[in-house]
């Protein structure tokens, strides 16, 4: 009986010893760097008409980041950065098809989805480097760190 206790303990320990070494948070490991980003979009403003509407994206350049900013619904928008995880190189997402929410890097042919900037398809393994967005839920949204 004490042999059978010990064996369980060990076993125990060796599947939460494997478990804890095994899980790895991407986030953390994302080969993109975050660039310094802190400024405001006026969303009447005629190049961001269509971040107006739900499902819409804009490329934006501020900052030295290159950045797609996607509207998710009325009140909820999202900001990543345009390098791809897999290459990072800047500046190479392009977006997939105008019927779906997803970038593409033309260099590596991943997919990334634009809600949550998870990859979908491809090498790439890292979500999209992500910005903070705040919306005042009128005219205007603001992009930083």
């Amino acid at each position: 009986m004490f042999i059978t206790s010990k064996i369980r303990y060990y076993f125990v320990f060796v599947v939460l010893v494997t478990v804890l070494f095994s899980c790895k948070d991407d986030t953390e490991e994302n080969p993109v760097n975050p660039a310094y980003v802190n400024f405001s979009i006026y969303l009447n403003d005629p190049v961001f008409q269509d971040l107006k509407i739900p499902g819409n994206y804009a490329f934006v350049s501020a900052g030295g980041a290159a950045l797609v900013i996607y509207r998710v619904t009325i009140d909820e928008f999202v900001a990543f950065d345009r390098i791809c995880t897999f290459e990072a190189k800047p500046d190479v997402l392009v977006v997939s098809d105008s019927s779906t929410v997803m970038v593409r890097c033309p260099v590596c042919e991943s997919k990334f989805i634009l809600t949550d900037g998870s990859p979908y398809s491809g090498p790439a393994i890292h979500m999209l480097r992500p910005y903070n967005v705040t919306y005042d839920g009128g005219d205007y949204i603001h992009v930083s760190n």
